[in-house]
């Protein structure tokens, strides 16, 4: 046999059309094939069943291999939130009042089993709060640990008196 070569079928893609060339094969002989696969570290646990489709020059009397691969993935994170007014700019009597500063305080607490790797918060504008000015809306956490909370301070203020403009 010439040409010997088998391509991977799988749901998964790290597996799937994944192709081992065996060559030129004696009649009767056999070879193995190693194919190494880095699973990303965001991979879910899961299990596989990968088949391979073989082929060649010449006449091919092949059993259809098949495997089950199952992949056990690491402990994943799940993040919980929660936003509040801290405190309010020196001088102000009411916090949110129309063109006054409030400062807002965002906390992100990892309650999942795994680490958060790479944290990012972004703050926005929902629909029908253009006239909300946010200074400070982009935080990096960087990696968050299982349990602890990581507190992001904002500022923002209200911008309703000068009809969605922002004042000079």
């Amino acid at each position: 046999m010439y040409r010997v070569r088998a391509v991977l079928k799988s749901d998964n893609p790290l597996f799937d059309e994944n192709e081992m060339v065996f060559g030129r094969i004696a009649p009767g002989g056999s070879k193995t094939y190693d194919l190494t696969v880095v699973a990303p570290k965001s991979s879910l646990t899961r299990t596989d069943v990968i088949r391979a489709d073989m082929s060649g020059q010449g006449t091919l009397k092949a059993n259809s291999p098949e495997m089950t691969l199952h992949i056990e993935g690491k402990a994943h994170r799940s993040l919980r939130t929660a936003t509040r007014p801290s405190t309010t700019w020196p001088g102000i009597a009411m916090p949110g009042a129309k063109g006054e500063r409030v400062r807002t305080l965002v906390k992100v607490k990892n309650i999942g089993q795994g680490a958060a790797l790479r944290t990012e918060a972004i703050l926005r504008n929902g629909a029908g709060q253009e006239g909300i000015l946010i200074s400070a809306g982009r935080f990096d956490t960087k990696d968050l640990a299982p349990g602890p909370a990581a507190r992001l301070p904002s500022s923002t203020r209200s911008d309703r008196t000068s009809r969605g403009r922002v004042p000079a």
